[in-house]
């Protein structure tokens, strides 16, 4: 059941109605910009659970009590509030896709390759930017509970096309120690630290290491939302 929707307040109904009629001023076109950006992943999320009925589900509120706190979407299940916050919207297909082999994966764990190429899109001054580091991390972190959704000898059609929604629904720290250059073979190992399993979706927090032999370059912990489409 859906309790409530997304609704645009004035300054941000005025903004889209008016762009592209005038110049905005730079401050209001930033704000719109990062407004859409924002608006086009939480509408991309809402479709994905819109059929979720047995859940109830609130998109975008905001609430005034000892200072503001706003929320992009609030699930209440058995007695329970899960609060997802869309930071990222994870497409793991070319040319987003971060992990070239998974050394091993069981229920509660799994530990990934990958190789820093040239051409990668999130190369920096020679090197994998932090942006980059966190993709690899959740895109590692996401085979955990993306393993639940394949059959255990998926076709070559599934396997191009695997019809898995991700998002990181929040981070809860990641310290960022080194950025490895190109060429770096990384390998990255994720731990389960809790999980809601459903059938046609999952909600987990992860702790997560990204490396190179003795150097580290990434830790931290992050809740992921995944569903099948």
């Amino acid at each position: 059941m859906l309790l409530k929707r997304h609704h645009r307040n004035f300054y941000y109904h005025y903004l889209c109605k008016i762009n592209g009629r005038v110049i905005l001023e730079d401050l209001d076109y930033q704000n719109l910009k990062n407004y859409l950006k924002g608006f086009e992943g939480e509408y991309a999320f809402f479709e994905s659970i819109k059929d979720f009925d047995q859940l109830i589900r609130i998109w975008d509120l905001t609430l005034d009590m000892f200072g503001t706190a706003q929320y992009d979407f609030l699930f209440i299940a058995n007695d329970t509030v899960i609060h997802i916050d869309i930071k990222n919207y994870l497409p793991h297909l070319q040319p987003m896709l971060m992990v070239d082999a998974i050394e091993h994966i069981c229920l509660e764990r799994v530990l990934t390759h990958f190789e820093i190429k040239a051409d990668c899109i999130f190369i920096e001054n020679n090197c994998l930017s932090a942006s980059g580091l966190i993709e690899n991390a959740a895109q590692t972190c996401s085979s955990i509970s993306g393993q639940h959704y394949f059959d255990k000898e998926p076709s070559a059609e599934s396997q191009g096309n695997p019809g898995i929604l991700g998002f990181i629904s929040s981070i809860k720290k990641i310290t960022i120690h080194k950025l490895p250059e190109i060429g770096t073979k990384i390998q990255t190992e994720a731990n389960l630290v809790a999980q809601v399993q459903m059938p046609e979706y999952s909600i987990c927090t992860l702790k997560v290491t990204a490396y190179h032999l003795d150097t580290l370059f990434l830790e931290g912990e992050m809740n992921l939302f995944l569903q099948k489409n």
